[in-house]
């Protein structure tokens, strides 16, 4: 297999990696606030202390979509960059 494929490979590997983080971010987002809604609007005694568990549950996520949208960032750069370069080869061909 030639550099060019592997890279390729290796870049659709990545964003693949990536996709499937996002996407269980995005499952146990909806389950915090799932459970949130199952707690009621004005929680009290044990459901107060497992909102705040939630919350903060949901405020970890949070940072870490952070880091998820970095990550992604940084995929995209690379994948522009191996695109930009195949062009500019094509053209001097």
């Amino acid at each position: 297999m030639n550099n060019k494929i592997k890279k390729a490979m290796g870049l659709i590997e990545k964003a693949e990696i990536a996709n499937q983080s996002v996407i269980w971010w995005e499952k146990q987002i909806l389950n915090i606030l799932t459970e949130l809604d199952l707690l009621g609007e004005n929680p009290k005694g044990r459901k107060l202390a497992k909102a705040k568990k939630l919350l903060n549950k949901l405020e970890s996520l949070v940072s870490r979509g952070q880091m998820e949208i970095n990550n992604i960032d940084k995929i995209e750069i690379e994948i522009t960059e191996f695109l930009k370069n195949e062009k500019a080869n094509k053209k001097t061909i």
